[in-house]
């Protein structure tokens, strides 16, 4: 299934809503200081508006059921739309090839020896077009909780960078990047994450083919989310991983980019705070 742009019905959008604005400022009446303050306005929503058109209407929970007893925030954001269709793969789900057995470990996390993911909850497959034929790509949802204070949280970031660094050698200048990402709601700051770049030889199962290796980018994303006793500070994990050569690659970023600005955090429920790993 190739990953559907969304890049011409934006801009038809933009121009249908950039019309109305255009004659709703001159059936005003408005002064041309005003008119032109209210279209630049008008312009920017747009423009934020439209970062935001590839993603599901729906919220998708970061906790995958079972794993509320470990956390204490609910996280939830939208996924690119096409992943809002589909179920998440847990430990608990089958083989998508044999319904028989359990899904292969290797295609649930990231393969050996890329980072896992902290606190793994819930994998997304989806197949999308690439040079190399249909491959999937996987989005990785983790969420881990540390005691206040323990210092966990860099203790986690400083496991993850010394995993990337053993997977890709010959990168050995790689660290943790600062990446604000723009919030769904205009005005919120944006946040930022840590994020991680690996490009290498990777394991990619292949529907109706054995699985091997082939060139791919796995990007690592964590948001540090510190609380207070009995919350205690949590990490965010999100990974994406896909074939370096998968078509659209600079639309898929913006999408995934556009994913993260929306995440929201609620305290968990029930309130009881669990036990930190």
């Amino acid at each position: 299934m190739k990953f559907v742009s969304l890049r011409n019905g934006s801009s038809r959008s933009c121009a249908a809503a950039l019309s109305v604005a255009l004659v709703l400022g001159v059936a005003g009446g408005c002064g041309v200081e005003s008119y032109e303050t209210r279209m630049a306005t008008t312009i920017e929503d747009l423009k934020h508006d439209n970062k935001f058109v590839g993603l599901d209407k729906t919220y998708t929970k970061l906790v995958a059921p079972g794993g509320e007893a470990a956390v204490a925030i609910s996280p939830r954001l939208r996924l690119p739309v096409l992943f809002g269709r589909l179920a998440a793969y847990t430990a608990e789900s089958a083989d998508p090839e044999k319904g028989s057995e359990r899904i292969p470990t290797n295609r649930l996390l990231p393969p050996p020896p890329l980072p896992g993911i902290p606190g793994f909850q819930e994998t997304f497959e989806l197949m999308i077009g690439s040079k190399v034929g249909t491959r999937p790509w996987h989005i990785y949802m983790g969420v881990v909780r540390h005691e206040p204070g323990s210092g966990g949280s860099a203790a986690e970031l400083a496991k993850i960078l010394d995993a990337a660094k053993a997977a890709q050698p010959d990168v050995p200048d790689l660290a943790w990047q600062d990446t604000p990402v723009l919030a769904l709601r205009k005005g919120d700051a944006s946040r930022v994450w840590k994020t991680l770049q690996i490009k290498s030889p990777q394991l990619f199962y292949m529907r109706g083919n054995e699985p091997g290796d082939l060139n791919g980018t796995f990007t690592i994303m964590v948001l540090n989310v510190p609380g207070k006793a009995p919350i205690g500070d949590h990490q965010i994990v999100i990974g994406s991983r896909l074939v370096s050569l998968a078509n659209d690659l600079q639309r898929i970023n913006e999408v995934l980019a556009a994913s993260m600005g929306t995440l929201e955090i609620d305290p968990a429920l029930p309130a009881a705070a669990p036990k930190p790993n």
